[in-house]
């Protein structure tokens, strides 16, 4: 952005005595005569006169330099708006890609368990259990803790065990018949 400071080459600051020497050798930089040639030379020198006149009045000095302040505050709350609001755009990239992240990560469990669940369903289930006796008639089982035997000696009804047989075998119990164990 091109003040009438930058027009004559000062700072905001100049006193009166820099702005006529700034004003003179700007003049001289840009003089149509002296660049005939130069088809903007007129134009250039035309906004350099200008300048000067209005930084040479006091009063209007101050009124130009309190608008120029009010520019300056609106450029940098302008930028300040766009930087916040680039930030908030990548905010909102950020968290979308975490949110496409997360489901997938989702999605990819609940898959996995759908197709382990789904194959445990064709899945044969052993339906028999294998079970040692030996030979005082104790049973080892290969899953199931012993029954308590009732006190007649004879196994409970509906119970798995077996009578009180001592040759030592190998049995298979059927697995609807189990019962179930706490715990």
């Amino acid at each position: 952005m091109n003040t009438l400071y930058d027009f004559l080459g000062v700072r905001s600051d100049a006193d009166d005595e820099t702005l006529r020497k700034a004003f003179r050798k700007a003049i001289k930089a840009t003089h149509p005569d002296l660049h005939a040639g130069d088809p903007d030379a007129p134009l250039r020198f035309r906004q350099i006169v200008d300048a000067n006149a209005l930084l040479r009045d006091a009063k209007q000095r101050a009124t130009y330099d309190w608008l120029l302040q009010l520019e300056h505050q609106r450029f940098r709350l302008k930028l300040e708006y766009q930087q916040r609001h680039l930030k908030l755009e990548r905010q909102q990239l950020r968290l979308k890609r975490m949110r496409i992240i997360v489901s997938g990560a989702i999605a990819v469990t609940v898959l996995t368990f759908a197709l382990v669940d789904g194959y445990a369903l064709f899945v044969p289930i052993p339906t028999r259990a294998i079970v040692t006796v030996k030979p005082d008639g104790l049973r080892l089982y290969s899953r199931l803790p012993p029954f308590p035997r009732s006190p007649g000696g004879s196994a409970p009804p509906g119970s798995i065990l077996p009578n009180n047989s001592l040759a030592p075998s190998i049995s298979v119990i059927s697995a609807n018949r189990l019962p179930l164990l706490p715990g």
